[in-house]
């Protein structure tokens, strides 16, 4: 949990921008609860409490849209028991040396789906480059191009590719993994 303090505001339409803000947390996920000073300061402050939503020990939720690198629907099978998840493109990159060896059927065969986030990404250069790479490659990834799908998502880190052990949907563990051999180490367990 975080506790943020906000500058003073003397007037209510410069509030705006504040309730804009905490507005725009809980689109993202993160619960959050605006406290008003003391009745006594002459010049209220405004203390934004900011607590992300947990995943272990809940059911993975993933949004009914999602679809792969080709257009077509991918959702989150039954018997799957590791998502691999790219939040950015060094992330993204180290997949792509971990699985360009592998058969097309490597992760499937392993109860592993990947999931790649490219909401960061500019759409132009989603559709112009990004697309046309990932079509070529073997294997499926499931695509996220809007940041609002992953609201309950914490923060994830760029550079690191999010290794998230399921069972019967549940998130039982979520691990980074930083280089090949942690994600083909996961995958193969």
């Amino acid at each position: 949990m975080r506790v943020m303090n906000l500058l003073p505001f003397r007037r209510w339409r410069l509030m705006t921008p504040v309730l804009f803000l905490v507005a725009s947390l809980g689109v993202l996920g993160v619960q959050a609860q605006v406290v008003p000073a003391p009745a006594e300061e002459v010049v209220p402050n405004l203390v934004v409490v900011v607590s992300p939503a947990p995943m272990v020990g809940q059911a993975l939720r993933l949004p009914p849209a999602l679809q792969d690198q080709h257009g077509q629907p991918w959702a989150l099978a039954a018997d799957t028991r590791l998502l691999l998840f790219a939040s950015g493109r060094k992330a993204a990159n180290l997949m792509e040396a971990a699985l360009q060896d592998l058969p097309a059927d490597h992760l499937p065969r392993h109860g592993a789906l990947y999931l790649a986030d490219l909401s960061k990404m500019p759409r132009l250069i989603t559709r112009t480059f990004a697309l046309p790479i990932m079509r070529k490659l073997p294997f499926r990834i499931g695509l996220i191009n809007d940041e609002s799908m992953l609201a309950a998502w914490p923060r994830m880190q760029p550079e690191v590719v999010w290794l998230i052990t399921l069972r019967q949907g549940v998130v039982q563990q979520l691990e980074e993994a930083k280089t090949v051999a942690d994600i083909r180490a996961a995958i193969a367990r």
